[in-house]
């Protein structure tokens, strides 16, 4: 099934990739898979056009369903835009996605990007200016005539997640930290790019043992900085034990938040304020 689908993935950027479709409308419809890119395609198109999401802020990407509706809403859109990064959500409806938007133009994200290990690649603010400005090039091959527009309207984006980008990363210099505690391998990215380690409570899907919670308290306990970031409101059931076995500083943190430059911009003031 993975082979067909990236048969068909491939086909259809190959298709894409040299079409220019003229709007009907004077407004572009952009259909994103989650909350964070649909808030970039709204950033670039501003007035020219408008954009949703498959999944809100407050759903789950492992165990969402789909809704009739969903599929309408993608057949008569315009652009439906993939991060392509083997989401489980998007893996599981991908087939069925393709098939209701035969007529729109298909854009995956992730070009590029080494998502085998992580597929929250717009969980770090330098892949999220990569990923705009993917979005911005679409939007403007598709509606040429407005593509000053849009790449003012990227350029002011971009300007945003710089400065989030320089905040966070003098945060960490400035805090010294060297290892973040997450409940799970959502910010590799982040990892990444400011050089500091990432400790997981659990894996994706999977229940922390008694032993992977202690383990884990263990680590934090000789830890000067114990941050511990919750993306999940359901982990904050644990949240007791690592504050009270090792001193643990909980953030919370909404990787499907619809302003994800506002989540990293909060987690350096609660990282500079602990």
């Amino acid at each position: 099934m993975k082979k067909v689908l990236f048969l068909i993935a491939v086909a259809l950027i190959i298709v894409c990739s040299g079409c220019v479709k003229a709007p009907e409308t004077n407004e572009i419809r952009v259909i994103a898979t989650i909350e964070p890119v649909k808030y970039i395609a709204e950033q670039i198109l501003k007035d020219k056009g408008g954009a949703s999401s498959l999944l809100s802020q407050n759903q789950d990407v492992h165990s969402f369903e789909l809704k009739p509706l969903s599929m309408k809403n993608v057949a008569n859109a315009d652009i439906i835009i993939f991060l392509g990064s083997n989401l489980e959500f998007e893996e599981k409806n991908m087939e069925a996605l393709i098939e209701n938007a035969r007529n729109t133009v298909v854009l995956f994200l992730s070009d590029g990007i080494d998502s085998v290990f992580d597929p929250h690649i717009w969980v770090s603010l330098k892949n999220l200016k990569i990923l705009a400005g993917r979005i911005c090039e679409c939007i403007s091959h598709y509606d040429e005539e407005n593509r000053d527009y849009y790449e003012n309207n990227l350029a002011v984006y971009s300007a945003k997640i710089d400065s989030a980008d320089k905040i966070l990363s003098e945060t960490l210099l400035k805090r010294g930290i060297k290892r973040i505690f997450t409940d799970h391998t959502a910010f590799s990215y982040l990892a990444i790019d400011y050089s500091v380690e990432q400790t997981a409570i659990f894996e994706e899907s999977k229940e922390p043992s008694l032993r992977d919670i202690s383990a884990t308290a263990d680590l934090m306990k000789n830890d000067p900085d114990k941050i511990l970031i919750l993306t999940n409101p359901s982990s904050k059931r644990f949240t007791d034990i690592f504050q009270r076995e090792a001193g643990a500083k909980v953030i919370m943190f909404n990787p499907l938040s619809l302003d994800i430059v506002g989540e990293f911009l909060n987690l350096a003031v609660s990282i500079n304020n602990e």
